[in-house]
């Protein structure tokens, strides 16, 4: 079992201001502790603590970010990670920026090793009218390697449109991929993007 700890900012803050804390003791790769079991010792991540805030500073504007930082034993490069968004609604247009980055924890004197990866992406959506709704999303990828020849990078462009007719929805959607070696990578709506850890392998 898994114990975290959490705290978020009451809610009438100013700005619909939001800001959380979370505490995750014993996150590593290992068995974490339990009432009657200390758990496997682990020479990865012990402890993790993520921050997250939030807030509408206008009408119609929506920003956020969020960084997670655990506690790791490694040494050649710590573990972090980060995100950050903004959304902007303006009559029948909706617009979303977003970028994440995250830094793999390396033991000292490791090869051509993945280090980071970095994310960016850009969505417009606008409904036509009650019914009719059409989006368009790019996403840009980075896998960066130790050895700056082996990087990788991953280009997604996104066509969605829904219609709704009678408590039915019909929706068609096409992605282009350029360059599937990053298919694994995390990717977030920008309007979801609220956690900055990302999978250390892809």
């Amino acid at each position: 079992m898994c114990i975290r700890d959490r705290y978020t900012t009451p809610s009438g803050l100013p700005y619909d201001i939001s800001a959380s804390i979370q505490y995750a003791p014993s996150s590593g790769e290992n068995a974490a502790a339990s009432g009657n079991s200390a758990g496997t010792a682990d020479t990865f991540n012990e402890d993790a603590v993520e921050y997250a805030i939030s807030a509408t500073p206008m009408e119609g504007l929506g920003i956020g970010a969020s960084y997670y930082d655990p506690d790791s034993s490694l040494t050649g490069q710590d573990e972090e990670g980060g995100a950050a968004y903004i959304t902007y609604d303006v009559g029948s247009f909706s617009l979303g920026y977003a970028i994440s980055r995250y830094a793999v924890g390396l033991e000292p004197n490791t090869t051509n090793e993945a280090e980071d990866y970095k994310n960016k992406m850009i969505s417009v959506a606008f409904n036509v009218n009650d019914s009719l709704s059409i989006s368009y999303e790019k996403v840009d990828a980075e896998k960066n390697f130790e050895t700056a020849t082996s990087d990788v990078e991953m280009e997604v462009d996104a066509i969605q449109a829904a219609y709704t007719i009678a408590g039915m929805t019909l929706s068609v959607a096409n992605e282009e991929y350029d360059n599937h070696d990053l298919s694994l990578i995390h990717i977030s709506e920008p309007r979801d993007l609220s956690t900055s850890r990302m999978p250390s392998s892809a």
